[in-house]
């Protein structure tokens, strides 16, 4: 199956969300996806020890959508460097998110890298 790769380039200041919705999150500078766009939802956090020390990560996941391109499912597939939450931080803030149509009713593959600015 293809991987599909998104660059969610994080800076370190966001405004924080309503109480009942997801964490406060850094704001996405870009997002590239081949077939699969994001359409809304929060971005995710950067965990707080990798952004203390400096660290980047890319975490790979198993995206399942419904009718509407909504997230119902998240899988971490694989997460590099392992021990750092990236992969808990992408899964928590996905499931509020929306694709664009084309993701309706599909489970595709999705690379969420994470870089400090």
């Amino acid at each position: 199956m293809r991987i599909f790769l998104a660059a969610l380039c994080l800076s370190l200041t966001q405004p924080a969300f309503a109480a009942s919705g997801p964490p406060v999150t850094a704001p996405v500078v870009r997002t590239e996806i081949d077939q699969f766009r994001k359409v809304a939802g929060p971005n995710p956090t950067y965990p707080a020890q990798a952004q203390r020390e400096g660290i980047t990560g890319v975490v790979g996941l198993k995206v399942t959508t419904d009718a509407q391109s909504r997230v119902i499912n998240v899988v971490v597939l694989d997460e590099t460097p392992a021990g750092n939450e990236f992969g808990r931080h992408a899964v928590d803030v996905m499931k509020y998110w929306t694709f664009e149509p084309a993701a309706a009713g599909k489970t595709f593959p999705y690379r969420m890298t994470f870089k400090l600015k």
